[in-house]
Parts: C-alpha cells; sequence; structure tokens
C-alpha cells in the first residue's frame, strides 16, 4: 500500500492541476474582477499541491512534481482544442510553468509546516 501513494497523490495532484487551470482559462472563477491590476489567480495553483501533500503524507517530492509536470502537455491540448485561445503558445506554456511552481511549493510550505510541528513537539 506505501507504493500506491506516491502514485496516489501524483494523479490527484495532477487532477487538481487540471480541474484548476480549466476553473481559471474557462472563466468559470474570475478573479481579476476583484484586483485588475495583479494575476492573483496564481495563487489558487497553491492548492493541488498542498492538497497532494496532505495526501502523500509529506512523502515524494518527486512524485508530485511529475504529477505536475505531466500536466503541462494535458492542459496545453485543452486549452487548444476546448477553451478560448488568446495568448500564444509559448505564452502558455510559461503560465502553466509557473503555475507547477506554485503548486511546488505548496508542497513545499505543507513539508516545512510537518517540520516546524516536529520541531516544536520536541522541546
Amino acid at each position: 500500500m506505501k507504493r500506491v501513494f506516491p502514485f496516489l497523490a501524483s494523479v490527484i495532484n495532477g487532477l487538481l492541476f487540471i480541474i484548476v487551470f480549466i476553473s481559471l482559462k474557462g472563466h468559470v472563477i474570475n478573479v481579476n474582477k476583484v484586483i485588475p491590476e495583479g494575476d492573483i489567480c496564481m495563487l489558487l495553483y497553491l492548492l493541488p499541491g498542498i492538497i497532494a501533500s496532505f495526501i502523500s503524507r509529506g512523502e515524494n517530492f518527486i512524485a508530485l512534481f511529475i504529477g505536475s509536470v505531466i500536466c503541462i502537455p494535458l492542459c496545453l491540448l485543452i486549452r487548444h482544442y476546448f477553451l478560448l485561445e488568446i495568448r500564444s503558445y509559448w505564452e502558455e506554456l510559461a503560465y502553466l510553468t509557473s503555475a507547477v511552481f506554485w503548486s511546488m511549493l505548496g508542497v513545499m510550505l505543507v513539508t516545512l509546516y510537518r517540520v516546524w510541528s516536529r520541531q516544536t513537539r520536541r522541546q
């Protein structure tokens, strides 16, 4: 069962990553009307990393990273065939690469929280 957790967490991270991508690019969630100057919607990509990190119990950072990277071509295909294209291919690729960064930042925040909580319990 322990060998299944990295794969399961990677799949969940990928599915949540695609759901956040579709909801942002399909304008289901419209964040830019709240703050028109900034692009605060990238912070929503923290959620897939945080949720998948809690499922994987803070282990297997590489598996979560691979799950996010595999979603880049899938999101590009979804964008090309099902959603309205405004940006060029390279701009979307840069957007998705930064989304992977934000997703992995969520994983690292959960890992930092777990390390911090272990340290406070020992003292």
